[in-house]
């Protein structure tokens, strides 16, 4: 029986939705939205009623390629447990925590990515916050030295602050310098947590792993001080771009 138009159309679109839903499928069935995003985090860490607290997303379009690659992190909440979890998504395709595993904290939370530091904790009555960030330097386990970097919050929602710092390399190489003898003036808060946890071998060197301990402090609008959390940040995090 020959089809007329009409019904080569019809034909032509359930053949594209057949073969939309096997692609989908394919994929592991990715989410496209943040509540999609969240219920696939509550199911693969046991947790239930996520609350969204803050979206961050970066996009880049490669050279050559048509579709771009989208960044998605997302902070949320259930109960008093916040989380802190990246999505990676290239056309039909997303990716849950390719680069880094999700964070997950009570009471409160701390994690860094391309160059602020986020906090979420119950932070609604607090008017201000400044987080003192202490890279430390070890050899032979014994501490070396140490910097502390006061960051200035900004409010970001009613449970998050958001603390900037500086990304880029530093002038100085590790040729110059003992990462023990960095000018003092020079070294900023990436730049400590790179070269303080940097291992040099013959051929080379890696950036080893290392818990940054952090102060946050919560003011009340007349300055006084609401309440003060002992935190820590993995190094990479903070080099992180």
């Amino acid at each position: 029986m020959r089809l007329n138009r009409a019904r080569k159309t019809i034909r032509n679109l359930i053949l594209c939705a057949l073969l939309w839903a096997l692609v989908y499928t394919m994929l592991g069935f990715p989410p496209y939205t943040v509540r999609g995003m969240l219920d696939r985090v509550e199911r693969q860490y046991l947790l239930s009623d996520l609350e969204p607290l803050l979206t961050v997303r970066e996009s880049q379009k490669p050279r050559f390629q048509f579709f771009g690659r989208h960044t998605i992190c997302l902070l949320a909440r259930t109960g008093d447990t916040y989380v802190f979890t990246e999505w990676n998504r290239h056309f039909l395709e997303t990716v849950h925590e390719s680069r880094r595993e999700l964070k997950m904290g009570q009471g409160v939370l701390c994690a860094a990515w391309k160059g602020t530091i986020y906090a979420a904790g119950p932070f609604e009555n607090a008017a201000s916050a400044v987080l003192e960030v202490t890279p430390e330097l070890w050899k032979r386990e014994k501490l070396v030295k140490s910097k502390t970097f006061p960051l200035q919050g900004e409010r970001l929602g009613d449970q998050v602050f958001g603390f900037s710092y500086p990304l880029g390399y530093h002038s100085w190489t590790f040729e110059e310098y003992d990462p023990e003898d960095l000018p003092e003036e020079e070294l900023t808060l990436y730049g400590a947590c790179y070269a303080w946890y940097h291992e040099s071998f013959d051929g080379g060197g890696s950036l080893r792993h290392g818990e940054v301990p952090c102060v946050l402090t919560l003011y009340d609008a007349a300055g006084a001080e609401l309440a003060r959390y002992d935190l820590s940040l993995d190094n990479y995090e903070i080099t992180w771009w």
